[in-house]
């Protein structure tokens, strides 16, 4: 979808402008549809026929039909007013092609998580994300974890699912990848590891993460397809956080000389 977005005027219905330069296409973002503007109406040239195709309907990558206002599809320029950037000299966003861009260098000592975030909800929810990575550090030296982050903000407590990349030499073919869940606090060193799993996939890759906080239970999950997760951990929220969380987000931890961008497609309130 992204890939289409950018090759012609593209946003929701909405926002599409009034007819009257005939021949442009126009792809309406919240319905997969393609327009041609006729000189005074816009024209359905959707292949398959006016309707909504069902590659839009079944696609996890569709934005829903009301999202929410923690929802974010990153179709800006800008950061969203939602967010908060928890280090901005150390931590900026670009934006291109339906998706933000985190960047986030090392700050000089130990590996604190550098993360934009907003505050939750009353539980019970769920939070999904659809994320990349490009490593672009050495990998005999840089040890990065990014990912689906969550912050107690009275004790710097966190928790957050991702991928981590390890150096061991110094071609990337013998850079080490893993799904991880860790925890630990916000300015200390690399996290406590609760869940680690070996993939082959090598940077960079996209998949989607997601964490959910109901009664006492707090579960992350990860799935390829944005479709069937499997769950990656779950334990009582109160394992790793004095009483809870109150900041869900996307961030990065960084130890020695590296930097790293992390790629979300979207950020959704999903339950």
């Amino acid at each position: 979808m992204s890939t289409l977005a950018s090759a012609i005027g593209h946003d929701t219905t909405a926002n599409r402008p009034a007819a009257g330069i005939a021949g442009r296409l126009f792809f309406t973002t919240d319905t997969g549809k393609i327009w041609r503007d006729n000189g005074a109406t816009w024209d359905d040239v959707t292949p398959g026929g006016v309707g909504v195709p069902t590659w839009v309907t079944s696609s996890p990558d569709t934005p829903p039909a009301s999202p929410t206002t923690y929802d974010d599809e990153f179709d800006a320029a800008t950061l969203n007013a939602r967010w908060t950037n928890s280090a901005a000299a150390n931590f900026t966003a670009s934006f291109g092609h339906s998706s933000i861009i985190l960047n986030s260098t090392y700050p000089g000592s130990g590996s604190p998580l550098q993360y934009i975030y907003q505050t939750v909800p009353a539980q019970p929810w769920q939070f999904t994300a659809k994320l990349a990575w490009n490593f672009g550090g050495a990998p005999a030296t840089a040890f990065v974890l990014s990912g689906l982050v969550l912050v107690e903000s009275a004790t710097g407590k966190c928790e957050w699912i991702g991928d981590y990349f390890g150096g061991a030499g110094a071609s990337a073919i013998n850079v080490q990848h893993q799904i991880r869940v860790c925890h630990g606090t916000v300015s200390g060193t690399i996290s406590t590891i609760d869940f680690d799993f070996l993939t082959w996939m090598m940077p960079a890759m996209v998949r989607y993460y997601q964490v959910g906080l109901s009664g006492t239970t707090l579960t992350w999950s990860t799935s390829i397809d944005g479709i069937h997760y499997g769950t990656a951990l779950g334990h009582a929220v109160t394992t790793n956080f004095t009483s809870g969380p109150d900041r869900v987000g996307l961030g990065t931890s960084i130890y020695a000389a590296a930097d790293n961008n992390l790629d979300c497609d979207w950020f959704r309130k999903t339950a």
